[in-house]
């Protein structure tokens, strides 16, 4: 027995298959006509059965132009749309044996449902106010929607794909970049979040955020890449400037010398030093971030708990501040002014601190000595055995002391 089909039931399978078998002679008589396709098209008007390739021929001009182009001896494949539904057809010439042209073979696959699917996704994929991407293994652009046109700066997908389909170098601000990804979508097969530097058609820069994976054939292979973009080219932008203003910053707080201005974390760590604080305490940043600031009390400030009424008091009013001994790290006292301000963000959940320190014992010094002086004079001048007085350039008596008064007969 044969191990293939009879002839008819090789007729039944392909009655039952979206497709159809034709062959037709160089006069346009059917030699062949099987195939559930034919009984899907259904006959013409005035026709009494399903109608073969060359009846259904009359309908439709792309498919009397791809039997004419079979009949001239060309191997043709067309996707034709007829009578409502859509097809892939391919022809061939029929030759005899000196090699003549007596008619044509072929098949039309009906492709209504996969045809119909395209069409949603085309429709979803031109109309998402995202862009939308296809590219070729190598980064060719293949297919682009026309919010990503109009993001790129083009007029439409068309010109786009005319004028930039090669992303690497003509998209990509930094080519090195676009193989950069390349190489991960092949290890990782899809990236998320991606940030991609790239420029527009007039050369302004543009920053776009991808998510895109791998398109692999039936065998496996890379066949394309496929994914959206997002222009974030804005945060992008502010990053950019919220990191220069933190670098200017940056800049002058480690600039200031007279004072020790630093952080601290919720729980009073040190958390950043500035070249002040490294002058005035002692500590450089590597000896000190990480620990905790009461290191800089002396002991009986530590007993009083004063390193933690100064954070209680700062994380309640906002805002604290002190005069008091502090201790650099030789051991060695001076004199501090200190505010310590609470740091929240938008929230209003506490951050961390900031302190700003001044070495104030010269002018506590001076604050002395002034007050020393000016108790001296007092005594002095009070206790005079001659009448003694400050007058102003009014001629006003300012003060006077008893000498003067006993003198005179006054009271002060």
């Amino acid at each position: 027995m044969s191990p293939f089909p009879s002839s008819e039931a090789l007729r039944a399978l392909i009655a039952q298959l979206p497709l159809a078998l034709f062959a037709v002679d160089r006069d346009g008589v059917v030699l062949l006509a099987e195939g559930g396709a034919l009984r899907d098209a259904g006959p013409l008007p005035g026709d009494s059965a399903a109608p073969p390739p060359a009846a259904l021929s009359r309908d439709d001009p792309e498919l009397r132009e791809a039997l004419a182009r079979a009949l001239a001896g060309e191997a043709v494949a067309a996707t034709i749309a007829l009578r409502g539904r859509t097809y892939d057809v391919r022809a061939a010439p029929i030759r005899d044996a000196t090699g003549a042209i007596g008619g044509t073979v072929g098949l039309a696959l009906d492709v209504t449902a996969r045809a119909l699917a395209e069409e949603t996704y085309r429709g979803f994929f031109d109309g998402a106010a995202e862009g939308l991407f296809r590219l070729a293994p190598d980064g060719r652009v293949t297919l682009v929607n026309p919010a990503l046109a109009q993001l790129l700066g083009y007029a439409s997908a068309a010109e786009l794909l005319a004028l930039a389909s090669d992303f690497a170098t003509t998209l990509a601000a930094d080519p090195a970049q676009q193989r950069d990804l390349a190489a991960l979508l092949r290890d990782l097969g899809a990236v998320s979040g991606y940030e991609l530097a790239t420029r527009r058609r007039d050369g302004t820069p543009l920053w776009l955020a991808l998510n895109a994976q791998v398109v692999r054939a039936a065998d496996g292979r890379i066949s394309g890449i496929a994914g959206r973009a997002e222009d974030i080219t804005a945060r992008k932008q502010a990053e950019t400037a919220l990191a220069a203003s933190e670098e200017r910053f940056r800049l002058l707080v480690d600039g200031v010398e007279d004072y020790a201005i630093y952080m601290l974390d919720p729980d009073g760590r040190v958390a950043s030093w500035n070249a002040g604080a490294a002058r005035l305490k002692g500590y450089a940043a590597s000896e000190i971030i990480g620990h905790s600031f009461e290191r800089f009390y002396p002991p009986e400030a530590l007993a009083s708990d004063k390193p933690g009424s100064l954070l209680r008091e700062a994380v309640a009013t906002g805002r604290a501040e002190d005069h008091g001994w502090r201790v650099r790290q030789d051991g060695r006292r001076f004199w501090a002014h200190v505010v310590l301000t609470a740091l929240r963000d938008e929230r209003g959940a506490l951050r961390g601190f900031g302190t700003v320190t001044r070495d104030i014992t010269e002018l506590r010094e001076t604050e002395a000595a002034l007050r020393m002086s000016e108790e001296q004079f007092r005594r002095a001048f009070e206790d005079a055995a001659i009448g003694m007085t400050l007058v102003a350039p009014s001629g006003r008596l300012l003060r006077v002391n008893h000498a003067l008064c006993r003198l005179l007969g006054y009271s002060e």
